[in-house]
């Protein structure tokens, strides 16, 4: 008998939109996704501080320690008591660790700054956790190596550098939500393709993807001037400004100045849109980019029939020290 299948439309896998962005984020770990705290709107949630690891202890699936001297998050992927002393864990992203009934999958570099250890390039710290001391802010190691004794006094120049011993962060800035959104905050992804021949074939044998970019584009309602400088890289605010002249009741003003040769930041960002037909606490489609950076051109319009509006783009960047087919970003539909 022939195979038969019966076609049926799920309404709860269609999407509310539109999405809600957040830009620099941390971004999750390895077979990770970005949190949200499941409101409508949602808010952005970091990635859980790895605790200390600990002898004799039940651990459950999920739960995160820290390798104190190879820098990296290690992921209970199967649930157990740990043994009695601390095992050596295999610091390569994905590999795993035997320790007693506990099985530990490394799934990254720290995501708090760790004194007199090793630092990968790509690996993003968020600088007021641990014994970092800062103020919240977002770094990217630009060049790896062995952070310092004590703490740096951290840049809070966006796309300004620290050094951190051997090691080189970039700023990436704070976390923030963009704003209002006009209509749809677009996910596309697109691949190159090319073809493997053979003399003795007419047709290509096989195909290898030599070529992808992502991007996260949508079109921001909300005006401020802050925002616009995070995500602009040759863009300068300037807030809390007074000028006299003006008017007397809009003396108060922010503004931002652009032009010259800049470094470029980067940063990771995280959609969330709400799936219908779900209870609250929402459940949400995510779309994420380990590391991006701006793309396009920012347009402002002016007209007498629509308010202004800005369009945004952020163009998916490789991390280097994630595997083959999870380096870029991804998206996810909680259930």
């Amino acid at each position: 008998m022939s195979y038969k299948l019966a076609y049926t439309a799920n309404g709860s896998n269609v999407h509310l939109g539109t999405g809600f962005l957040f830009v620099n984020v941390l971004p999750p770990l390895f077979d990770d996704i970005p949190l949200n705290d499941g409101n409508n709107p949602p808010s952005y949630v970091d990635p859980p501080t790895p605790a200390t690891w600990t002898a004799t202890h039940a651990y459950t699936a999920g739960q995160y320690v820290a390798d104190a001297t190879g820098n990296t998050v290690q992921k209970c992927t199967t649930a157990g008591t740990s043994g009695s002393s601390v095992p050596t864990f295999n610091t390569t992203v994905g590999g795993t660790t035997t320790d007693s009934a506990v099985t530990w999958t490394c799934v990254g570099p720290q995501i708090e700054w760790v004194a007199s250890l090793p630092v990968v390039a790509d690996a993003v710290v968020r600088d007021s956790l641990g014994s970092g001391g800062g103020t919240g802010l977002v770094h990217i190691c630009v060049s790896p190596g062995t952070s310092a004794s004590s703490a740096p006094t951290w840049s809070t120049v966006i796309g300004g550098y620290t050094v951190d011993g051997s090691v080189i962060w970039q700023c990436c800035g704070p976390t923030f939500a963009v704003g209002a959104m006009e209509g749809a905050v677009e996910f596309a992804g697109t691949f190159k393709k090319d073809d493997i021949n053979a003399d003795q074939f007419t047709a290509p044998i096989d195909a290898v993807i030599t070529a992808e970019t992502m991007k996260i584009n949508g079109t921001l309602k909300e005006l401020t001037i802050t925002n616009l400088a995070n995500l602009l890289p040759n863009f300068n605010p300037l807030t809390g400004q007074t000028n006299p002249n003006l008017p007397a009741n809009a003396q108060n003003y922010e503004a931002s100045f652009f032009g010259g040769r800049q470094a470029v930041p980067k940063f990771s960002v995280a959609c969330f849109s709400p799936r219908r037909l779900s209870a609250n606490p929402t459940k949400y489609f995510t779309a994420w980019c380990y590391k991006g950076a701006p793309g396009g051109n920012g347009q402002f319009g002016f007209t007498r029939t629509k308010e202004t509006t800005w369009k945004i783009e952020i163009d998916g960047l490789a991390s280097l020290w994630r595997p083959a087919g999870y380096q870029v970003g991804g998206n996810a539909r909680q259930t």
